[in-house]
């Protein structure tokens, strides 16, 4: 998995999936949009579970990282900041709507 996740260094094959994955959730996000812009209603149901799911993606994919180098590695690249910050917040707003309200 180390070498899956570091080698090559200037794009491992790890970063090469998850890139893939983006492209898909930018399918998703264009979707969402379409129906917004163009006031079709809601977007379909699924489009939120498919959110979920993306947002366990990218946590699996800080957690991934963070197992194959120590936190402090991870932490030194700005790009890993910016995906830590990025996946617990895509993660919190997916989540928000299944927690129970007052």
């Amino acid at each position: 998995l180390k070498h899956y996740v570091t080698e090559p260094e200037e794009t491992p094959a790890f970063d090469k999936l998850m890139n893939s994955v983006l492209l898909l959730n930018l399918v998703l996000v264009l979707v969402e949009s379409a129906y917004n812009l163009n006031n079709w209603g809601d977007p379909p149901v699924w489009t939120g579970y498919v959110e979920l799911v993306f947002s366990f993606v990218y946590l699996g994919e800080v957690a991934v990282k963070v197992a194959v180098r120590t936190f402090d590695v991870y932490w030194r690249s700005a790009a890993n900041r910016f995906d830590f910050f990025t996946t617990f917040l895509l993660l919190f707003t997916s989540v928000l709507p299944y927690l129970p309200h007052s």
